[in-house]
């Protein structure tokens, strides 16, 4: 990793833990939201764990509309293009956030649920993480029928994309 790119990211680590203050954070959500989105979600290169529990404080703060609008597609765009470099953030920001993920649910794992049979070990682990936290996070026992079809689906080996998720609802 070049020099540059260290101090972008040690810069980005000591600006989301400096900031503490929920009133701080709030009027700066929109600035630490695009940092978190070019940071991690649209990095090149693996983040480093340290740098995703960084915005930590962004997570417990984040809205649905934030959510929905700017993260949810980055994640998924990102989980399709390049599952290994974000499998880990994506993990930490669900495990993480204090919101309802029922309705996230069929997108994230429509993506999600080809990793957990992949023949790497950390990709498995990853998505299981995901699973995980979208089954800890989800109210509605509709999402919940759907996550456990999709897995089945898959366990039984049924190549099961978005459309045949949404299609379980």
């Amino acid at each position: 990793m070049g020099a540059h790119k260290f101090s972008g990211l040690c810069l980005h680590s000591v600006y989301v833990n400096v900031i503490v203050s929920d009133v701080v954070l709030c009027s700066l959500q929109p600035a630490f939201l695009d940092i978190y989105v070019n940071a991690i979600l649209s990095a090149k290169e693996k983040p480093g764990k340290s740098l995703t529990e960084a915005f930590h404080p962004l997570y417990l703060q984040m809205s649905h509309e934030d959510f929905q609008s700017i993260v949810i597609p980055s994640s998924v765009k990102m989980l399709k293009r390049n599952p290994e470099i974000v499998l880990e953030s994506v993990g930490i920001l669900l495990k993480s956030v204090n919101l309802d993920l029922s309705k996230y649910a069929a997108e994230i794992l429509s993506v999600v649920l080809a990793q957990a049979r992949h023949a790497d070990e950390g990709r498995r682990d990853g998505a299981l993480a995901i699973v995980q936290s979208l089954s800890q996070k989800s109210s509605n026992p509709d999402a919940l029928d759907t996550m456990f079809n999709a897995i089945k689906a898959v366990i039984k080996g049924i190549k099961c994309h978005y459309a045949c998720v949404v299609g379980l609802l």
